[in-house]
């Protein structure tokens, strides 16, 4: 590795011999006097030195100006290629205040009240009571709004910063073949189908998707991609 520091103070020892030489010629006894032929070689080789050093110096400092490009490049492209955000806090419209704690009056109507113990729905982070009951009512005036197409529902999350679009939902026509559930309808493709079987007594949530290529690899090929910044589903489709 190379020493700048080292070469600098050898090139400032040689500029001090050299100027030694001078000075004595200068303040010589009798006056000043011209270089002796011995000094004369030695000044031409303390200033032949003193060259190299320059250009050796000159050669270090583009060398650490290079690394330090490289390692800003380096750090460039293991660092994230899109845009940066925290995600969003659960009861948090995405506008940076938190819904649920600005909205410490918000009152659940009593018809929506339940006498029991919410069983899907548990205090986290030191959340009161009314809190989690919060969040439980606001999940469910999403599903109302999303799933059955509810226009109070709908007002509701709308006037509360919540959007309920589904994009690419399934129609009640797609999920069976021959009577079925059609597990392969995702075979090849890098997407997730969702679905919602439900009766009066209960609601299941089905999840499809084509695992293969979702394991440790493929969540590597995928961030490499992000990093390198091409399409994410390069190579996995």
């Amino acid at each position: 590795m190379f020493n700048l520091l080292q070469l600098q103070q050898q090139r400032a020892h040689k500029q001090l011999l050299a100027n030694e030489l001078i000075d004595n010629s200068e303040k010589a006894e009798g006056g000043p006097r011209p270089l002796s032929t011995e000094e004369l070689g030695l000044f031409d080789k303390l200033e032949s030195e003193i060259k190299s050093l320059d250009d050796q110096i000159l050669a270090v400092q583009a060398h650490e100006i290079r690394r330090a490009k490289a390692v800003a490049m380096k750090e460039k492209l293991e660092g994230s290629s899109g845009r940066q955000s925290a995600p969003d806090q659960p009861g948090s419209d995405g506008s940076g205040s938190n819904i649920l704690t600005s909205h410490a009056n918000f009152r659940i109507p009593a018809t929506a009240r339940r006498t029991g113990v919410l069983k899907a729905f548990k205090p986290r982070n030191g959340e009161s009571v009314h809190t989690v009951e919060t969040r439980a009512y606001r999940a469910g005036m999403w599903a109302r709004a999303t799933l059955f197409k509810d226009e109070r529902a709908q007002n509701w999350c709308l006037s509360n910063g919540m959007a309920f679009d589904i994009r690419g939902a399934m129609g009640t026509n797609s999920n069976t073949d021959g009577g079925f559930f059609n597990v392969e309808a995702t075979n090849d493709t890098n997407r997730v189908d969702l679905f919602v079987f439900g009766n009066d007594e209960r609601m299941l949530v089905v999840g499809r998707l084509d695992n293969l290529g979702k394991g440790a690899s493929g969540a590597a090929v995928q961030a490499m991609n992000v990093h390198l910044g091409v399409e994410e589903s390069l190579g996995l489709v």
